[in-house]
């Protein structure tokens, strides 16, 4: 897992991207303080097709933070990637973000 070195289960929220790039940008505009100290960012192994066998492969690393957040593009496979993975999760565990963007 992509910053795996980083893992810390204190963090409440790990945000899951779709490509090394999102992931650079998502961390750098959580800022510094509070905000990047709850939460944890990572990206899929080989993009959206690698999905679910990142979440089983991770589980359970990805299962002990409080809430698990998807960041994928908003492209068809982006899209297909995200319903694929929520059902892996609990109700209460999964968070969605919805980009304005495809990507």
């Amino acid at each position: 897992m992509f910053g795996s070195h980083l893992h810390d289960s204190s963090r409440k929220n790990i945000i899951i991207t779709e490509g090394e790039e999102d992931c650079m940008a998502v961390y750098q505009a959580l800022g510094h303080g509070s905000m990047r100290s709850l939460n944890h960012v990572t990206t899929l192994a080989k993009g959206a097709g690698s999905a679910v066998d990142f979440v089983k492969q991770h589980y359970e690393k990805l299962v002990q933070y409080e809430t698990v957040t998807l960041c994928f593009d908003e492209d068809d496979a982006g899209q297909k990637a995200r319903d694929k993975v929520i059902p892996l999760f609990t109700k209460n565990k999964i968070r969605i973000v919805k980009l304005p963007r495809k990507d």
